[in-house]
């Protein structure tokens, strides 16, 4: 009783559309399949229009990403604007959400103006309606859930939409990694202004995101080159047993390919290359930079903020506060 087509579609754009047989009234799911991934061309949009309703009867759009790199996408809910587009009954205040493959919570947004501004605006993606939502974000191969709600229970016509975009290029990435302090202690701190008030307004909280290990340095290592290298402890270089040094590709190395810069700026190191494995507050096991043979000490440098505006930075920032 089910419905489907095969088809080779010339590049441009199409629309499916899915009724009841006989006016019937019910869930439906549609599909479209990439059944060539050898082709050149690919799937580079794809928008969904139907009824959101109150409680769990929400819009589900899944997603499957093939091969083995992330997957660039802008996704963005619709309502308000599809009103201006004749559309009856529009979604006032949609709210997007997306899930992984488990069903955990991936990202959400509503209001894209409140999450990532920047990068959707220049993207040409920006939704019309300040009230919508969007997320730019990379999605690793396999499924994910796009999810759409009505904000309070709304109960409207709204649209989900999934494009497939560059990459966004950053001249500088910072890692500022706060070990031994609590979630509680950083999110929604009066301690912490800057974080709060000015960088969470314009980004995305992965809520979702656990440690390797229990000791510190596997999983500084995982951080820095993919991988714990059977590390269980927190020793040093030069510890019993020793850790590393590794010849292992990382961060550093991979951005010296690329002709790109990285340094770790280690708050509390004595001087630059400093080897030693404990000096004062400082701790060799929180800068993972010292643990790789292709990686040369003298990257290693000393903390010494707070920095002009005007500072130049490497394209990587990493920093190590001390203890």
């Amino acid at each position: 009783m089910e419905s489907a087509i095969v088809a080779t579609l010339a590049p441009g754009a199409y629309t499916a559309v899915l009724r009841g047989a006989n006016n019937a009234v019910g869930l439906g799911l549609l599909e479209v399949y990439d059944l060539d991934e050898s082709e050149s061309s690919r799937i580079a949009n794809l928008s969904l229009r139907g009824k959101v309703d109150g409680d769990d009867q929400v819009m589900i759009a899944g997603i499957i990403s093939a091969g083995e790199e992330d997957l660039p996408v802008i996704v963005r809910a619709l309502g308000p604007s599809l009103g201006r587009a004749g559309v009856e009954t529009p979604l006032p205040d949609p709210a997007l959400e997306l899930h992984d493959a488990n069903g955990l919570l991936i990202a959400l947004n509503d209001d894209w103006k409140t999450v990532q501004e920047a990068e959707i605006a220049a993207s040409g993606l920006a939704p019309v309606d300040d009230a919508e939502s969007a997320l730019a974000l990379l999605l690793p191969p396999g499924p994910c859930t796009a999810i759409v709600r009505g904000k309070d229970g709304q109960s409207r016509v709204a649209l989900v939409e999934v494009y497939h975009v560059p990459p966004i290029a950053y001249s500088h990435i910072f890692v500022i990694v706060l070990e031994n302090v609590g979630h509680e202690n950083v999110i929604g701190s009066s301690s912490a202004p800057y974080l709060n008030q000015t960088l969470l307004t314009q980004a995305t909280l992965y809520a979702n995101s656990f440690a390797l290990a229990h000791p510190s340095l596997p999983n500084y290592l995982a951080l820095f080159a993919g991988s714990t290298f059977g590390v269980t402890n927190d020793h040093c270089i030069d510890g019993d047993p020793p850790n590393g040094p590794f010849d292992a590709p990382n961060l550093y190395s991979e951005l010296q390919a690329r002709g790109k810069t990285a340094l770790a700026y280690m708050e509390d190191l004595p001087f630059a290359g400093d080897p030693e494995c404990q000096a004062g507050f400082y701790v060799q096991r929180h800068n993972p930079f010292i643990y790789f043979t292709n990686v040369p000490s003298s990257v290693s440098v000393v903390y010494k903020g707070p920095y002009p505006p005007d500072a130049s930075w490497p394209n990587l920032v990493f920093i190590s506060p001390n203890l």
